[in-house]
């Protein structure tokens, strides 16, 4: 299946990192869902080697 779902990245000066939200999910998943050093490396850790998301969503419309 191919689902599309928001995805917003932002640079927290706080933690000095770019936090990553899914806005879809802000009542069922803890947020911010991941983070990283740059833009691109907290996008990629929404992804395993294989290109799949790193965990399961329910099958929203």
């Amino acid at each position: 299946m191919n689902y599309k779902y928001q995805i917003t990245i932002v640079w927290s000066q706080e933690d000095e990192c770019y936090l990553a939200y899914l806005p879809d999910f802000a009542d069922e998943i803890m947020q911010p869902v991941t983070h990283g050093d740059t833009y691109e490396s907290a996008l990629k850790k929404w992804f395993g080697s294989n290109g799949r998301i790193n965990f399961t969503v329910s099958s929203r419309k």
